[in-house]
C-alpha cells in the first residue's frame, strides 16, 4: 500500500468517503532520516468534520508501512458544496 493510499484510508476513518483530487511527492532527507514529502488534496462532503479533523490531526497516530508520519498539516478549504482537504505530510522510511 502506498503512502497516499494509507493516508487516505486513515483520514477516511475520521471523514467518511473521500475522493483523491491530486498528489505530489518529493524526496525529503535530513541528517538522520530519509522520507517522502507529500502534498495531497481530497474532496469530501463532510465539511464540518474536516475542520474538527484539521485541529486534531497532529495528535493522531497514522501508521505507514515501513515507517511513520513525522509531520502532518491540514488546511481545510471550502469549495462550493464540498470540502477540500489539503494535506502536507512528511513520512519517514525506516
Amino acid at each position: 500500500m502506498s503512502v497516499e493510499s494509507t493516508l487516505a484510508a486513515a483520514f477516511a476513518c475520521w471523514l467518511g468517503a473521500m475522493e483523491a483530487e491530486s498528489h505530489a511527492a518529493t524526496p525529503s532527507h535530513g541528517a538522520t532520516f530519509s522520507g517522502i514529502g507529500s502534498i495531497l488534496a481530497f474532496l469530501t462532503d463532510n465539511v464540518a468534520t474536516v475542520y474538527l479533523f484539521a485541529r486534531k490531526v497532529a495528535k493522531i497516530d497514522i501508521p505507514i508501512p515501513g515507517g511513520f508520519v513525522a509531520d502532518v498539516a491540514v488546511c481545510p478549504c471550502a469549495t462550493g458544496g464540498a470540502g477540500r482537504l489539503n494535506v502536507d505530510v512528511v513520512a519517514i522510511s525506516m
